[in-house]
């Protein structure tokens, strides 16, 4: 138990929930993502690819491959902000992030 919530973050802070518990912060389980990559699809190397070129690969899409990757978000939510915090990034459009990832992917 004590290992999955040092596995934690929160959406927004970026604190672990094991140092929230100990600050007697409310805790809502559904404001904290598990920060490991979920996905066989999604790999690290893909993200490391639309780090280094995600404006070229979000205009080189194909629609099956970004419905393919919505449907990876669906099924695995933490994963959109494993990914937004792999790549630094602290706002960007849910299309946009999207259409870059199916670029790098195709």
């Amino acid at each position: 138990m004590w290992d999955r919530s040092c596995q934690l973050f929160h959406v927004i802070t970026g604190t672990c929930l094991a140092d929230d518990i100990f600050t007697s912060k409310k805790i809502h389980n559904e404001s904290y993502f598990y920060n490991t990559n979920t996905s066989n699809f999604i790999t690290d190397e893909v993200i490391d690819l639309v780090k280094e070129k995600h404006r070229s690969y979000s205009r080189k899409a194909d629609e099956g491959i970004i419905l393919a990757v919505e449907h990876e978000f669906d099924i695995h939510p933490d994963l959109y902000y494993y990914v937004l915090g792999q790549l630094g990034w602290k706002r960007v459009k849910h299309n946009y992030l999207v259409k870059a990832l199916a670029g790098a992917l195709s």
